[in-house]
């Protein structure tokens, strides 16, 4: 598609949005900036135009629970009202549920004037409090961009998962450039914050994958029993991640309860391939049930890259990614946690920090003789203890205030998180 095609057809939106803002064109359909024809599952009802103060909340696909960065930012906007939620793409069968108003804005990351436009058109005289961007490509960072330079709305940036410093999806000198520009820039977890800090010689602060305040219960008694099988938590990253878990699995003699998406794409499994595995699946289960269900298991697994080949987008993503369902199953259950592949991945860092669980090559005797270990009731115990001084640290009560107080102050409100991330050389909570 040419540029003055699609210039031309942001333009068209643009009309057709200030069109519904003055309440005309009355009937006429829900403005998407692209409806793709191919898409399989219905568009959801589409919300009317918000005419109070925004809170724009710029993320590269659907918000829905079938990917932990849908389950997150829901959390953590939860019940704040004019939320308008702009997306670049469709990758979870095009459902999505949040915000009061959305909008798919296809931008092209090389054509920066296509961004300014989409900004034009979509908020353009609407008045806007803040700019979100949680960013895994360079179209995401402009179009965030576009709409804070359009309106003068404070930028804030959240990182969760690394698209720029070990992995090169995001150029630097782009990267650099928006967050010269934000008020606030938030990380997931230590290594995150402490690499982009390194590279862009910028203070940045810490709001981690927070729990459902309902659910965190410190102290809950497991429901363990002899023999229980562990569980395997959240959706695999990577086919070669699972293909070598189920390998070791099967010479260990253990077999996994699997709670998350199996049937990803990315991992291109089909019903004979399941049933040859030693996995159970579940698929993604609604979270108070999946907060039960980890009470009766004696650890959860979470695989991650061995970091013992060459370089792949996946070997970058375990470096200096934190699994959130490690924090839920630690905040909600206090399961122990099994992490298996390299110790020098950020899973790794925060379960050995805390003391939490255990960390094991992909290696059968290894993991067998740390499933042995983490089913002593005497090492449950002291981990479980561990992990209920943690689980406050992680609820998402207040979350929401604490998140505009901070943009407002450019920094983090309070030190809530730092015990959790303390700072090379400060004390761990454990």
């Amino acid at each position: 598609m040419s540029d003055f095609t699609r210039l031309d057809r942001l333009a068209q939106l643009r009309e057709r949005l200030q069109e519904q803002a003055r309440g005309e064109g009355a009937g006429a359909p829900p403005v998407s900036a692209a409806h793709d024809a191919s898409q399989t599952t219905p568009p959801a009802v589409p919300r009317p135009l918000l005419s109070g103060p925004l809170e724009v909340v710029v993320t590269p696909n659907e918000m829905n629970d079938l990917h932990g960065t849908g389950f997150l930012v829901k959390r953590v906007f939860a019940g704040q009202g004019g939320i308008l939620s702009l997306r670049i793409r469709n990758d979870y069968g095009g459902v999505h549920d949040f915000g009061d108003e959305a909008h798919r804005l296809e931008i092209d990351a090389k054509c920066r004037p296509e961004a300014y436009a989409a900004a034009l058109a979509t908020v353009a005289g609407r008045p806007v409090r803040t700019v979100y961007s949680v960013p895994y490509t360079a179209a995401d960072l402009l179009l965030a961009m576009a709409v804070s330079d359009v309106t003068g709305a404070p930028l804030c940036l959240w990182e969760m998962d690394d698209q720029c410093v070990s992995l090169p999806k995001i150029p630097q000198t782009l990267m650099r450039e928006f967050l010269e520009k934000c008020r606030l820039r938030l990380a997931t977890h230590a290594e995150l914050r402490d690499a982009y800090e390194a590279t862009f010689g910028l203070p940045f602060f810490v709001l981690p994958a927070v729990a459902p305040a309902r659910l965190v219960r410190p102290g809950v008694p497991s429901r363990v029993v002899p023999g229980a099988p562990g569980a395997l938590l959240g959706s695999v990253w990577s086919r070669e991640w699972l293909d070598r878990l189920v390998a070791v699995l099967s010479k260990a003699g253990e077999a996994l309860d699997w709670y998350g998406n199996h049937q990803a794409p990315g991992l291109r499994l089909d019903a004979a391939d399941l049933a040859s595995m030693p996995l159970r699946p579940h698929g993604v289960v609604a979270e108070p049930a999946l907060a039960e269900a980890l009470l009766g298991h004696p650890f959860a697994v979470v695989p991650t890259d061995a970091l013992d080949g060459p370089p792949t987008e996946h070997t970058a993503i375990a470096e200096l990614s934190l699994p959130g369902r490690i924090l839920f199953a630690v905040a909600t259950a206090q399961v122990p946690i099994l992490v298996v592949g390299s110790d020098r991945t950020a899973a790794a860092a925060f379960v050995r920090r805390h003391g939490i669980g255990r960390v094991v090559p992909y290696d059968p005797p290894a993991l067998a003789a740390a499933a042995a270990e983490l089913r002593n009731p005497e090492v449950q115990a002291k981990l479980r203890a561990r992990a209920t001084a943690l689980a406050p640290l992680l609820s998402d009560a207040g979350v929401g205030e604490w998140l505009r107080r901070s943009v407002g102050e450019g920094r983090a409100h309070d030190d809530r998180f730092d015990r959790l991330f303390p700072r090379e050389g400060s004390r761990s909570v454990a």
